[in-house]
């Protein structure tokens, strides 16, 4: 069989991130298929069966791959902004000239500042709700300054620091 395969990039690059970051959740899942059924199934295959699961092999690593890239594009896509960080974001991303960066920096960037943000929303949530139950004299002075979202300077800030992180510029790319 001379055929070819070819496969996005955002696969191969989840595979390689898989393989560095989440091995023992990929040792968790063959662990489960093997109890789930697997080695039962795989000791019904006898030498003759050896021959037509071989010819099965091609159709089978496709219609896997196919399912992981669709599964994976579909995740991507799902990737939504809640309508704060749209109005704390999109500003600053529409007044960029986009042309220099990967649709992967700009989600990956996304992503980190929208991180950021809603892990300094839920920590000055936290802060109002401890404030509320100490007696007002306790307070401390950081509890009674907090600031309830950052500026439209300091995302921008963010998420150029997070895309400066996360950009890759090749050999090609002219240097100012």
């Amino acid at each position: 069989m001379n055929s070819s395969l070819s496969l996005s990039f955002e696969l191969v690059y989840l595979m390689k991130w898989l393989l560095q970051h989440e091995k023992k959740m990929l040792n968790a899942l063959v662990k489960h298929a093997i109890k789930n059924g697997f080695a039962h199934d795989l000791k019904k295959i006898n030498d003759h069966n050896h021959t037509e699961t071989a010819d099965q092999f091609y159709t089978t690593i496709l219609d896997f791959l196919v399912f992981f890239e669709d599964t994976l594009i579909n995740n991507l896509d799902s990737i939504t902004l809640d309508q704060e960080t749209e109005r704390s974001i999109l500003p600053a991303i529409k007044k960029m000239d986009n042309g220099n960066f990967d649709i992967q920096t700009m989600r990956a960037s996304i992503q980190q500042t929208k991180e950021v943000l809603s892990q300094t929303q839920k920590n000055h949530t936290q802060k109002q709700a401890q404030s509320t139950l100490e007696p007002t004299g306790s307070q401390s002075l950081s509890q009674q300054h907090t600031q309830p979202e950052p500026s439209q300077e300091e995302v921008k800030k963010l998420l150029f620091e997070h895309i400066l992180k996360n950009w890759n510029p090749s050999k090609n790319d002219l240097a100012n």
